[in-house]
């Protein structure tokens, strides 16, 4: 479709011309939809991140996922907020979709650390996911998620001979336990 994009444009000059009849889109409605996105996503921010207005916060996100559900950065920042407002259900399940937009190590990581104290199985799967995206991603973090895999597959061994109180200490000792102590 670009490069069809492209010649048309080549053609007539007109790439605003071409892109609304090839697409049945209008350029300007769309850049108009994707700057109002942008103030919400701002203005969503600002309510969550400097008035605590949670609920306004929701609100926003909520609007913007239902006319771009697939905006990665979005469900990352909703997950994040539904996090620190320890609603902990809407949180894993905003931690799921940006996996399934956006399966990054970083994504997968996060939602098994959601899930480690409520389904310790989950998050082992989505620890060795992490592992196996970060294989393929160019950064040097892969021993840092292999860390965590391990720890997660200990914890949910522990979990599973009901030794819940070993288990606990064990993962609040983890490397990651950072996280655990800012929720």
């Amino acid at each position: 479709m670009i490069s069809d994009l492209l010649r048309q444009q080549s053609e007539t000059a007109d790439f605003e011309q071409v892109f609304n009849k090839t697409t049945g889109t209008e350029l300007s409605k769309l850049h108009e939809s994707l700057s109002s996105v942008e103030n919400k996503r701002s203005l969503a921010w600002d309510m969550w991140t400097m008035e605590s207005n949670y609920k306004e916060a929701d609100v926003l996100y909520k609007e913007i996922l239902k006319e771009l559900p697939a905006h990665s950065d979005t469900w990352q920042n909703y997950a994040m907020m539904l996090e620190q407002s320890q609603n902990w259900d809407a949180a894993i399940k905003a931690r799921k979709e940006h996996t399934r937009v956006n399966p990054t190590a970083d994504s997968l990581v996060s939602l098994s650390y959601m899930l480690i104290f409520t389904d310790s199985k989950e998050a082992l799967t989505q620890a060795s996911l992490a592992v196996e995206a970060a294989e393929k991603e160019p950064y040097g973090y892969l021993n840092f998620y292999k860390q965590w895999e391990e720890d997660a597959r200990h914890y949910h061994q522990l979990m599973k001979e009901n030794r819940s109180q070993e288990a606990y200490d064990f993962i609040m000792e983890s490397e990651h336990a950072d996280y655990f102590r800012h929720l």
